[in-house]
């Protein structure tokens, strides 16, 4: 957890106005939010909406591999978070 927000904080340092770079940490964030609001905030914690939000904006990139999908959606899986609304 320490080096991911590390990594986030670099992201953000280099990036503090949202205009190029930091556009990385947005990805299954519209999705997600849309899920915890659609769930009433509490069925899902925050990661975990995010984790489905970005195996379905995985599904919906234009030429990702299906097998590019299905490893985000293991990755989740294998940590314990969900993949799909339940």
């Amino acid at each position: 957890m320490a080096r991911c927000c590390a990594i986030k904080a670099e992201v953000v340092g280099q990036d503090e106005t949202e205009s190029g770079l930091r556009a990385i940490l947005n990805f299954g964030h519209t999705i997600g939010h849309a899920i915890e609001n659609i769930s009433g905030y509490g069925k899902y914690l925050h990661g975990e909406a995010i984790s489905i939000g970005q195996v379905v904006a995985a599904r919906l990139s234009a030429g990702l591999p299906e097998r590019d999908v299905a490893r985000i959606a293991d990755l989740f899986r294998r940590t314990g978070l969900p993949v799909t609304v339940r």
